[in-house]
């Protein structure tokens, strides 16, 4: 009898430790656009175009920012990651070091993007890029890259967190497993 009931008590807390905390950003499906922006986020730079000014997050890359046709920056989003190669024809350039000299991706979906932590991810290759580097509200993802040197095949790779409103199937599934365990220690209990 003692072993049942420290099992439900185990799964128990497993139930309640998997519908908490953190989880992946969920940016699948979403609709963005890209730019590259300065002296300021909210200035699109004249000499920057974009192969898609408007993108739904999915497989593969979703646009190419060209800067000043000399450099073009691969932006390829996940459900919870953003990866940046930087393609250029110059040997080590600067970019400039305005307040702010970046990439800007404001949400074109309705709600918000629930980000609560940004962070420099594996295989980051831009020196110096830190995570005081990267900004997100509500509806804004901005990456700075002010003062900055890099060369052809530059990598930035940033991970976003959020605190999930509703748990995931699997935690409902979990939830219930738990559920039945405590229910049939009970029921063993009493017979």
């Amino acid at each position: 009898m003692q072993f049942h009931s420290r099992f439900a008590k185990c799964l128990l807390a497993m139930t309640v430790f998997a519908t908490c905390g953190a989880a992946h950003a969920g940016l699948d499906g979403r609709t963005f656009e890209g730019y590259y922006a300065l002296p300021s986020p909210d200035t699109p730079f004249a000499e920057s175009t974009s192969s898609s000014p408007s993108f739904v997050v999915g497989a593969g890359a979703e646009a190419t920012i060209d800067l000043q046709s000399v450099t073009d920056f691969v932006v390829d989003f996940s459900d919870a990651s953003l990866s940046i190669s930087f393609n250029t024809i110059l040997s080590n350039p600067t970019l400039n070091a305005f307040p702010f000299s970046g990439l800007v991706f404001n949400l074109l979906s309705p709600g918000s993007l629930g980000i609560t932590d940004a962070h420099v991810g594996a295989g980051t290759t831009l020196a110096n890029f830190s995570d005081s580097r990267i900004s997100f509200s509500d509806g804004r993802i901005a990456i700075d890259f002010a003062g900055l040197s890099y060369d052809d095949s530059t990598e930035v790779n940033i991970e976003f967190d959020s605190v999930s409103a509703a748990p995931e199937p699997g935690t409902y599934a979990l939830m219930l497993a738990g559920l039945a365990a405590v229910g049939l220690a009970a029921r063993r209990r009493r017979g």
